[in-house]
């Protein structure tokens, strides 16, 4: 008898290597495929269809109670490594960008392509990380994107220039950088909320208190930190600004 191909988020996926878990997602050898029970017996579940597409609902008594799908903008939609399989016109830039999420394990989005990149569900907590992403969809305009390209190109274009330009540019692109995570999380923790009150599902299962959902947005937020850390050496006052960007929720 065949082995039964393990899921995304079983317990039988969750004994093994997390590392093998994200390669054998990222290759598609396992769908994406997240199921986690709530002590009042609804279910947070997570399933891809045919076409390689990532789905999230909430179900109560076997019927969809909330749909994530509801909060993706106009032409979103959530993928999984399946979509590549059966859409070999991607093209290789592109197939190289989703890759470079789905084989690290990372969620990301790509708001040219309209596209959120689903991984391997670890805990409920996910669903504050996906609802992030969602929220960069949602707040980000074409506008904020290409000042953000410009900067990046600009700080690229000018890294033979001096130390004062390069240091100057970094500093935009920090600020920039903290506006728009910060925007997202905040739109993130009000769809948490409205997912909790529609839903009347307590989440603090999830999140025992708001100061865990602080605790747990700031490390995301602090892990942009080090790409600024050598600033410093050339503007020693420039860690307050550090702080102040990246080390509170």
């Amino acid at each position: 008898m065949n082995e039964k191909m393990p899921q995304i988020g079983s317990e039988s996926q969750e004994k093994r290597d997390p590392k093998e878990v994200v390669v054998a997602y990222a290759e598609g050898r396992t769908p994406f495929e997240y199921d986690y029970k709530f002590s009042s017996g609804e279910h947070l579940s997570g399933f891809q269809d045919q076409e390689g597409l990532g789905h999230i609902v909430i179900k109560r008594g076997g019927e969809t109670v909330f749909d994530l799908d509801s909060l993706l903008p106009e032409g979103f939609k959530m993928i999984t490594p399946f979509y590549l399989k059966n859409h070999q016109e991607i093209s290789p830039k592109n197939r190289d960008t989703m890759m470079s999420c789905f084989s690290i394990g990372k969620l990301g989005i790509n708001t040219d392509l309209k596209m959120i990149f689903l991984r391997p569900f670890q805990s409920p907590k996910d669903l504050l990380n996906l609802l992030h992403e969602i929220g960069h969809a949602q707040k980000e305009t074409p506008e904020s994107l290409e000042a953000f390209r410009r900067l990046s190109e600009d700080t690229e274009l000018n890294r033979k220039n001096s130390d004062e330009v390069k240091v100057s540019l970094k500093k935009k692109e920090a600020e920039m950088l903290s506006n728009t995570e910060r925007k997202a999380w905040g739109w993130a923790l009000g769809a948490f909320r409205r997912i909790e009150n529609e839903t009347k599902i307590d989440f603090s299962e999830i999140f025992s208190s708001f100061a865990e959902v602080k605790q747990h947005i700031n490390k995301y937020l602090s892990s942009y930190r080090w790409n600024y850390e050598w600033i410093r050496h050339h503007d020693p006052k420039f860690i307050d600004e550090l702080k102040r960007y990246f080390d509170k929720g």
